[in-house]
Parts: C-alpha cells; structure tokens; sequence
C-alpha cells in the first residue's frame, strides 16, 4: 500500500511541475530574479552567480507549491483544472515542504548570509499570517495576492549580499513593480 502511495505521489509531483512550475510564467520570474539579481551585484563571480541561481530556482519552487498548497479553496473556484484542487492526497505534497524548506535555508544562508536567513525567516513568518487570513483585509483577494507578490524581491535580498544596498533596494522595487504588472495583466484573463 506505501508503496502505491508513493507511486501515486512520484505521478501527481511529475504532473505538478509541468502544470505550475514547468511553465512560461516561472521562467519568466526566475529569469526576471536572475537578471535583477546581476543589476543589484554586477561583479559577482561565474561561480557564486551559478549558486544564487540555483538558490532562485528552489526558492521558487518551494514557494510555489506552499501558495498552491495554501490557495487550494480559491483554486478550487477559480481554477478546477489544477492537480492539487483535483487530488485529495496532498500529505505528501506538504510534506515535501520540509526538505525544499531546508535546501532553500542551507542555500540563502550561503549566498547571502545572516542577511539572506533573517529575510528568508520574516518572508516565511509573513506568508504563513497571510495564508492563514487571520485579518478581514487579508479576506480581499487583491491584498492577499499582493502580500503574497512580496516574495518575489525578498529572493532577492536572500541571495544578494547587500554590499550595494541601494543598489539592490532599486532591483527589488523593479522586481516588485514586475510581478505586480504582470499578475494584474494576467488576473483579468484567467479570473
């Protein structure tokens, strides 16, 4: 029976990344980050650039699967056709959470340091009051979807050291500015 069970995880978690990681719209986002991420520390070295690259792609990972996880009531209205509305076994999917969780740590702490961990554990203490809605302002799609928009250039101060604060303060705001325009473009074809 375990063994059906993984079976049936390795199947709906291959079925997952093609639906909702890989696609367009996360290239585009890790291309964004990769790019905002040159812009806010251009004199990196080809190594330590392949490594905060790296450290993107997981934090994306990670976050997406914990916003889909999260979303699952608003997606079962919206969006019907997404495999972790359409699955009632999504244990495994939660747990998988934990080892991307500690990658994503181990990886931020050694691309940015006690600064990258810092903005890693506020992002994750954020998100987690926001999926929970404890506010009625949370209740309101709009406020909710921009709060969650905020990891976007928080990967950026976890794999950035901020040698160039301003520097890369400016690449967040763009990186914020982006994904803002991009969703509400986006929103109104797929709501």
């Amino acid at each position: 029976m375990e063994t059906q069970a993984l079976s049936t995880f390795a199947t709906n978690f291959r079925l997952y990344w093609r639906q909702r990681v890989a696609t367009r719209r996360i290239a585009l986002m890790g291309a964004l980050l990769i790019v905002l991420n040159i812009v806010a520390n251009p004199d990196v070295e080809a190594q330590v650039l392949l490594l905060r690259v790296l450290t993107i792609f997981v934090l994306i990972v990670q976050f997406r699967l914990w916003d889909d996880l999260a979303d699952r009531v608003y997606d079962r209205a919206y969006h019907p056709e997404r495999l972790l509305v359409r699955t009632t076994r999504t244990l495994l999917f939660w747990v998988s959470l934990a080892p991307l969780s500690l990658a994503s740590g181990a990886m931020v702490f050694l691309v940015a340091g006690e600064q990258g961990l810092f903005t890693y554990a506020a992002l994750v203490c954020l998100l987690a009051a926001v999926y929970a809605k404890p506010l009625p302002l949370l209740k309101r799609r709009p406020v909710y979807v921009q709060l969650v928009l905020l990891k976007y250039p928080a990967f950026l101060f976890m794999t950035v050291p901020c040698q160039s604060c301003l520097r890369l303060a400016i690449a967040s705001l763009l990186a914020y500015a982006a994904v803002t325009l991009y969703t509400r473009y986006t929103w109104l074809d797929r709501r």
